[in-house]
């Protein structure tokens, strides 16, 4: 994997969330269905630079839902998603000292 590109171990219900609220780019949509149909845990391997998007687009519909339920869920995966990223540069950090 290169600098900029990190794993991301998706659950099912995230896999919903990132479908209905997150505008997936393809690689996203097809892992997630993945998840979705198989009803297990996908590793989505991808640059930072389209987690952010996704995190980005999943935030818009955090603020937009009617639901507070929904809200709290997709912030809840947006916080793990933020974290996924930041531990990435943590540890690439780590490794150039």
């Amino acid at each position: 994997m290169g600098d900029d590109e990190i794993e991301v171990r998706l659950h099912p219900w995230e896999c919903e969330l990132i479908l209905k609220y997150g505008y997936p780019f393809d690689e996203v949509k097809g892992v997630a269905e993945q998840g979705v149909s198989k009803g297990k845990t996908v590793t989505l391997k991808t640059s930072k630079y389209w987690v952010e998007l996704l995190i980005g687009d999943l935030s818009y519909s955090a603020n937009r839902a009617t639901s507070d339920r929904v809200s709290e869920e997709i912030d809840e995966l947006c916080t793990r998603l933020e974290i996924e990223c930041n531990q990435g540069e943590k540890m690439l950090t780590q490794i150039r000292l």
